[in-house]
């Protein structure tokens, strides 16, 4: 079963000309995918930023990169489906 959380942020990015820096907390546990697929739809469309939560498992936040969200508002969402065989945990924090 595909489970997705999104996050949207609630008001339009009005400063800096609507462009701003995306961040994902990676807790210090339970964190085990090499591949979560974080999905940040922004002005220009919708990007796809894969990072390895193992790899950051340590309670720490991780830059997704900087995105233009002029007119809308930011919205990130990650899902179960993640490539791999179901043996790694995928946390939504």
């Amino acid at each position: 079963m595909k489970v997705t959380g999104t996050w949207t942020l609630g008001t339009e990015i009005t400063a800096y000309d609507g462009q701003a820096k995306v961040y994902a907390h990676i807790p210090d546990h339970g964190a085990q995918t090499t591949k979560a697929e974080y999905r940040i739809k922004h002005a220009h469309g919708t990007t796809v930023k894969a990072i390895s939560q193992d790899a950051n498992q340590s309670n720490k936040w991780v830059d997704l990169g900087a995105y233009r969200f002029n007119g809308m508002t930011a919205e990130v969402s990650l899902d179960n489906f993640n490539g791999g065989d179901g043996t790694n945990e995928v946390v939504h924090d």
